[in-house]
């Protein structure tokens, strides 16, 4: 290939830009790159893994990126800037386009439509070793701001509903939050509106 893949990328949005820098940032899981465009305007992009680590290539769903191809950071409205699969080593597959609509498989197994317009990144998201890191100590996780977790049935009954029970007893119900609602596999989705654009739920097997 004769050009590199981020001048596509720019071509696209009518701008030229070139790396100035790739770091970790204490906010983000990946590795970010720091793209030079014109004077006092600057944006953090996530670097892709591997082989596409500075060539990474933003194109449109429908234009400019085949069937079959691994991407990441991807729009959900044209325009707005990348929203879904952004965390460090993840990456979505583009399986169809239908007229207005691009069918997206993403990593937790849903498969949802994402108008052609927008964009997407080409890639894996870098740092895919991030998953494997052990902080090592309490203390390393302080520092990031963790805060020590309390498990439920060492508390009394007034502080968590797990609580009490006559030494080591199991908590006799569903696991709760210290709020009384379901802890674990409970839904909280209520976005209908967009709900008819997911072709496949991540729940069905």
């Amino acid at each position: 290939m004769t050009r590199r893949l981020e001048d596509d990328l720019h071509d696209l949005l009518e701008r030229r830009a070139a790396v100035d820098s790739r770091d970790l940032d204490a906010l983000r899981t990946h590795v970010t790159r720091l793209p030079r465009r014109r004077p006092h305007q600057r944006g953090l992009l996530a670097a892709a893994a591997g082989i596409l680590l500075v060539l990474a290539m933003g194109g449109l769903l429908g234009t400019r990126i085949p069937l079959g191809t691994t991407i990441h950071n991807i729009e959900l409205i044209p325009g707005k800037g990348g929203q879904i699969v952004r965390s460090a080593g993840v990456s979505a597959q583009l399986l169809a386009k239908e007229g207005e609509l691009a069918q997206v498989r993403l990593p937790s197994g849903e498969v949802r439509r994402v108008p052609i317009k927008c964009m997407a990144t080409i890639g894996q998201v870098s740092n895919v070793d991030h998953e494997n890191q052990s902080l090592g100590k309490a203390g390393r996780a302080r520092h990031m701001g963790q805060r020590p977790e309390v498990r439920g049935v060492a508390m009394t009954p007034r502080d968590h509903p797990h609580g009490g029970g006559e030494g080591k007893s199991p908590t006799g119900m569903p696991p709760k939050t210290p709020w009384g609602k379901p802890a674990m596999g409970y839904r909280t989705r209520r976005a209908k509106t967009t709900g008819r654009l997911i072709v496949r739920s991540r729940h069905r097997k």
